[in-house]
């Protein structure tokens, strides 16, 4: 986009001073002064060929500005109004380029997630990355874990994330922190046995919200479903104590996107 604004500025400069150049020559006073030169010139036996047409061209034009001052001063006024306009353009975009390649941009995925039973809530950690150049302030995130069928349906959408956000704050460019969250509520029985034969998969979703250094609000949207095999399944859902659980973490196929949150700015400004 930048690059073509330019490029159409400077098209459209070059296209106006050539069709002033052409009315010029069309003009009654260019071609009256042109056959009053050439018949002053033929009288130069030695003068250039090339010099003559040269000194004639702008001598020519000269007395068409003069005699046309006017209506060129108007064309150069328009002229100068579009330029304006396409600088004021061309700026605007520069201005959100440069936001666009300084401003934070924060991950989130699932880390870990502990052991369970009917009467233990599993805990979920995960990461928060800034992978861009400047820090993400008032960040805050709040964490999902719920069961989806297995495989998923085609269309099935992610229920509303409802619980608390986390206390907000700074994370710098490059540096990694940890999220974490319990579920609210233990699994059922059912749950645990769904969760076991692999009928129901359990995702981690959620969102997180931060503010860049230019006071626009972002919103990344994260969900990952869990994949493990049946013996480690067993493991995790009996509370199972050891640290040799080895489970991983599939990124899913929506609850991925991220997204200015305008709205939010504009309140929290006044």
């Amino acid at each position: 986009m930048l690059k073509h604004l330019t490029a159409l500025l400077l098209i459209s400069f070059v296209l106006a001073l050539a069709g002033i150049a052409y009315l010029g020559s069309q003009a009654p006073s260019y071609k009256g002064c042109q056959t009053v030169t050439r018949q002053q010139e033929a009288k130069d036996k030695t003068a250039d060929s090339y010099e003559v047409a040269t000194s004639q061209f702008f001598r020519c034009q000269g007395v068409f500005l003069d005699q046309n001052n006017g209506t060129i001063t108007g064309i150069a006024t328009a002229l100068l109004a579009v330029v304006t306009i396409g600088l004021v353009l061309l700026a605007g975009e520069q201005s959100k380029t440069a936001r666009a390649e300084l401003r934070a941009y924060v991950s989130a995925r699932p880390e870990h997630i502990s052991s369970f039973d009917g009467t233990h809530r599993p805990k979920i950690i995960i990461k928060l990355f800034n992978h861009g150049q400047t820090p993400a302030r008032k960040l805050r995130h709040r964490i999902e874990v719920g069961l989806l069928p297995n495989p998923l349906r085609p269309g099935l959408s992610l229920p509303e994330p409802l619980s608390a956000f986390s206390n907000p704050t700074t994370l710098f460019p490059g540096v990694e922190v940890n999220g974490s969250k319990s579920r609210e509520n233990a699994f059922t029985a059912g749950e645990l046995a769904d969760i076991r034969n692999e009928s129901v998969r359990i995702y981690v979703y959620g969102e997180v919200e931060y503010f860049d250094v230019f006071g626009d609000c972002w919103i990344t949207t994260f969900c990952s479903g869990m994949q493990a095999d049946a013996p480690t399944l067993k493991k995790l859902t009996s509370n199972y104590l050891k640290p040799d659980l080895s489970v991983t973490f599939e990124i899913a196929p929506m609850g991925n996107d991220t997204c200015r949150r305008t709205r939010r700015i504009r309140m929290e400004k006044h």
